[in-house]
């Protein structure tokens, strides 16, 4: 069964110019090589709302096992070791599957 998963990340103010667009490249990369993802997609909040977090992930992936290859992959966790964590303030996420038909 499809899984989805959303997050939303929360950064400092002092996060250095350059983050976000190395993030996104980042982001791109690993979603193009990782197998088994249906959809991908992700960027940063237009800054219509206050409050609001200031990136987000949105994936499907074709199963659960998809998802925790794409968890535990070398790039995905060099992604959050090197450019989330160290400017994180705040996350939040959900998986939920997605029923077929």
């Amino acid at each position: 069964m499809p899984l989805a998963h959303v997050v939303t990340f929360t950064f400092s103010p002092d996060l250095p110019a350059g983050t976000l667009s190395t993030l996104a490249d980042r982001l791109d990369e690993l979603s193009a090589a990782c197998p088994g993802i249906e959809s991908y997609r992700h960027g940063p909040d237009q800054r219509d709302r206050p409050g609001n977090a200031d990136y987000a992930v949105t994936a499907v992936f074709e199963n659960e096992d998809a998802f925790t290859a794409y968890l535990t992959s070398p790039d995905h966790r060099r992604i959050v070791t090197e450019l989330i964590g160290p400017h994180l303030v705040a996350k939040s996420s959900v998986q939920f599957p997605i029923p077929l038909g």
